[in-house]
């Protein structure tokens, strides 16, 4: 028997010494880029590329004139049939859109009724059309507005669950950030890849995170959320090794959190920042109801929010039905409706409205500090849209983002979202 182990142990070692001398690399990763970007981007993309086989992941780029998602998932699967096996791809610029449907049970919490609702807000966005292999869709057409947009059915042909081959990513600069000026892009998407190669050749450990958590969350429940300090100092020791190397917050923090959060977003040297919060394509929601402090506090809020909901009510019928309902109930003045009270709070409520959330106009002036940002949150990562929060974050001149996770649609975020994150502070590749 011990023969046997000393001969198995000898051809392990053999063949690992032979593996160390061969070099050969056991997966690769593609670029896929338009033309137009690759032709403006050509160096940075290059010096991209450069990086990552230096690093030994060999990389190739593909650029072209993408018309549709299947020419586009042909490459992939043409790459993927080559040695070494594919293990990622992004997708820079311009690359088109898969929107599926027949697909909600796939999603945990977009339900919209794909007979009643235009496919343009039924439908989800989804590069799992590119990445996971397993899934047949059938092409239904283009839209008739968004070009880059095309419509399919998840096939019952192929599998009914997301387990995807390849992992991928986007490079999508914001029409809001650029107002459509393509040499604006351009000069946006080549100040990205700088970062990104110049982060590359950065020696940095994962010791420094801040965690968010926001209003109407499972962070409402102290005794959870009490508990992430916990979880995240087992994925990132290195991060609890001193005091300053973790910030936990709360939107019980302050009443107006969102500029308290500024100072966090833009701290240099954060590793990871992440967002527990409600959201929408362009908005973090961060505070909920104001916290009265006592009962005039409370009558001023509930007239604040009256205000907001009044404003929903355009048939008149609707509007006094509103008035008598809630006047008895509250046992308030209905002149607090009259419009000219209504144009004297109309500044200060868009003012408690605003300040309660962080919008793109509020992003594009800040300069994101952190590597890598997590928005478990709904629809923050809608790179579809002309505007989304993700890439603010990545895109916003001075910031030092390279890596940002969101969701294009809404999602249950009381789940684990941060399942197997603690393999970021090991040095992994990030795959999402």
């Amino acid at each position: 028997m011990k023969k046997i182990l000393l001969v198995i142990c000898l051809l392990a070692l053999s063949l690992t010494a032979q593996a160390a001398l061969n070099n050969r690399p056991v997966s690769s990763f593609a670029i896929i880029i338009d033309q137009a970007s690759y032709n403006a981007c050509k160096a940075e993309v290059d010096a991209y590329k450069a990086i990552l086989d230096a690093e030994g992941l060999p990389t190739t780029i593909l650029a072209g004139d993408w018309q549709t998602p299947d020419q586009v998932k042909a490459r992939i699967l043409k790459l993927y049939n080559r040695k070494p096996r594919l293990e990622g791809i992004v997708l820079v610029g311009e690359i088109p859109v898969a929107r599926v449907l027949g697909a909600q049970h796939l999603t945990t919490a977009f339900k919209m009724n794909q007979n009643r609702f235009p496919w343009d807000e039924c439908s989800v966005p989804s590069d799992r059309f590119y990445d996971c292999f397993d899934l047949k869709f059938n092409y239904i057409k283009q839209d008739s507005l968004q070009p880059s947009w095309h419509y399919y059915w998840l096939s019952e042909e192929g599998t009914q669950r997301l387990q995807p081959t390849i992992y991928s990513a986007r490079m999508k600069v914001p029409n809001d950030l650029c107002g459509g000026n393509n040499a604006r892009r351009f000069e946006l998407l080549r100040s990205y890849l700088q970062k990104v190669v110049a982060a590359h050749k950065e020696t940095n450990p994962f010791d420094r995170l801040i965690h968010f958590a926001g209003e109407g969350y499972n962070s409402d429940c102290l005794t959870a959320w009490r508990q992430y300090a916990l979880v995240y100092g087992e994925y990132f020791p290195q991060a609890f090794a001193s005091a300053g190397g973790n910030t936990f917050l709360n939107f019980r923090q302050d009443p107006l959190m969102k500029y308290l959060l500024y100072d966090q977003i833009q701290r240099p040297g954060t590793d990871l920042l992440a967002f527990y919060e409600h959201g929408a394509p362009g908005t973090q929601y961060i505070n909920g109801d104001y916290p009265a402090h006592n009962f005039k506090d409370n009558i001023s809020w509930l007239k604040h929010l009256l205000r907001q909901q009044y404003k929903r009510y355009k048939n008149p019928e609707d509007q006094q039905k509103f008035i008598k309902m809630n006047c008895q109930t509250y046992h308030l003045d209905p002149a607090i409706f009259h419009p000219d009270t209504l144009a004297v709070y109309a500044v200060k409520d868009s003012t408690d409205a605003s300040n309660r959330n962080i919008v793109l106009a509020d992003l594009n002036k800040l300069k994101p500090g952190a590597r890598v940002v997590m928005f478990n949150a709904c629809y923050n990562g809608s790179f579809h849209e002309e505007g989304y929060v993700a890439g603010s974050y990545l895109f916003v001149p001075g910031s030092l983002t390279v890596t940002a996770q969101g969701n294009t649609v809404n999602v249950l975020q009381d789940k684990v979202a941060d399942q197997l994150i603690g393999y970021m502070g090991m040095g992994i590749r990030l795959g999402f």
